[in-house]
């Protein structure tokens, strides 16, 4: 046998290889590629399915795209100062990769000291301190005192859409739970008081986005959008969703009530979504001071 015929029955017997299924060196090497790159392409989709969360946002929850989930992260709280009578708020913060947005969720909002500014309904009240604590930048969002003047900063404000106060004495036993297990962090717990100010539903919520600018006075202004710009802001491929949209519509609110319902422990509640959340502060805010001017 001459060697190009040898090398022609090779090459014959390495095509009759792979075509009758047998390795051959050439093809044990593709396949190997194969394997890799098919190994590689599903921790991809093991990680992008972690990542990927949340793909219809709501008012409740509305960063898109996210795996920063709400429960995992640490309640934090601050003071808040109407008038003679002080509030403490519990809540959450979060930056949303997706739109850029600096996100705070409102829990509950406790009176330091019981029965302290009981004139007011647990509506009004909710807004003028969740207003003040964003109108002084409590939750250290940027911009900082450097920034003034500077745009391009979004805050997006989460709040229930409907207010009552509890009301039982028993309901100081009511605990509710925000960690993803029963060895949760201490932190990430919160308990609910008699005379609280909370939501009637953890599903029923108001979302306000909003772009501050520090001006030269050291004071925040706020840019606040239409109510039909929201689904675009939000990188939501929806642009009319109706969770967005109808938010701000007046309703009547939901039976009240947590993960479990006791019967007793919640007062009537009331709805308030404005659209304009800033300005809406600023009005109930002068409202309060003349009551008060009046009174005196």
């Amino acid at each position: 046998m001459t060697l190009q015929a040898y090398r022609n029955y090779r090459r014959q017997r390495g095509l009759n290889n792979v075509f009758k299924g047998k390795a051959a060196p050439m093809n044990l090497f593709v396949r190997c590629l194969m394997i890799c790159m098919t190994l590689t392409a599903l921790q991809f989709v093991g990680v992008t399915a972690q990542v990927d969360d949340n793909p219809d946002p709501t008012p409740c929850n509305p960063c898109r795209w996210t795996d920063v989930q709400w429960r995992n992260l640490p309640v934090e709280k601050v003071f808040v100062s109407i008038g003679d009578c002080t509030y403490e708020v519990n809540f959450r913060k979060r930056h949303c990769e997706m739109d850029g947005c600096f996100e705070l969720k409102i829990i509950n909002i406790k009176p330091t000291v019981p029965g302290d500014c009981s004139d007011l309904d647990p509506a009004d009240a909710a807004q003028l301190v969740i207003g003040e604590m964003v109108f002084q930048n409590q939750m250290q969002f940027p911009p900082g005192s450097g920034d003034i003047g500077l745009t391009g900063y979004c805050w997006k404000i989460i709040r229930p859409a409907c207010w009552t106060e509890l009301t039982q004495q028993d309901s100081c036993d009511y605990w509710r739970k925000y960690g993803p297990d029963s060895t949760a962090d201490p932190n990430k717990w919160v308990k609910f008081e008699d005379g609280d100010i909370a939501g009637c539903n953890d599903e029923e919520c108001c979302t306000n986005m909003m772009f501050p600018i520090l001006n030269v006075c050291g004071d925040l202004t706020f840019f606040e959008p239409n109510f039909w710009e929201y689904p675009y802001l939000m990188r939501n491929d929806d642009y009319y969703d109706p969770d967005f949209l109808d938010q701000f519509e007046p309703k009547e609110c939901a039976p009240c009530m947590f993960h479990l319902f006791i019967p007793g422990i919640v007062g009537p509640c009331e709805f308030r979504c404005e659209e304009d959340f800033m300005a809406s502060w600023r009005k109930t805010m002068g409202e309060r001071l003349r009551k008060l001017y009046a009174d005196n």
